[in-house]
């Protein structure tokens, strides 16, 4: 969650279209614009080039492509996590995501317990009543 905000461009709302994330390129995949570009830039490496705005253009970029690849994380996701036990804090989510898995936790921990009980007690019910028929 961290380099999201790191990586999260500075531009002025009028520049960021909040649609951008559909329209933007992946930047992973194969452009021949892209590939034009740099064969034109490699004949004109002598020349400088205006790098103004080049840094926010990447930082857009790259949070785009993180959005895309690494969704936000779901409860679900960290139970795998927490027990874990070289991840079992869970420094790398946010502090009500921790709490909401502990509890989800806790509520799976809980539900298995009430299943075993009952199965056992259906399980002892079935011998007694076997041993008492014989």
């Amino acid at each position: 969650m961290e380099i999201i905000k790191i990586v999260k461009p500075n531009l002025p709302n009028s520049s960021y279209n909040q649609d951008f994330d559909e329209e933007e390129d992946d930047a992973f995949e194969d452009n021949n614009a892209e590939e034009e570009q740099d064969s034109l830039l490699k004949s004109k490496i002598n020349e400088p080039i205006i790098t103004f705005g080049l840094l926010d253009e990447v930082k857009l970029k790259l949070y785009n492509n993180i959005k895309k690849y690494y969704p936000t994380l779901t409860t679900e996701s960290l139970i795998f996590s927490i027990l874990d036990p070289r991840f079992k804090r869970l420094d790398f989510a946010s502090e009500t995501q921790q709490i909401k898995t502990k509890c989800h936790l806790q509520e799976l921990f809980n539900n298995e317990k009430e299943n075993y009980q009952s199965y056992q007690s259906i399980n002892s019910s079935t011998q007694s009543t076997t041993q008492s028929t014989t």
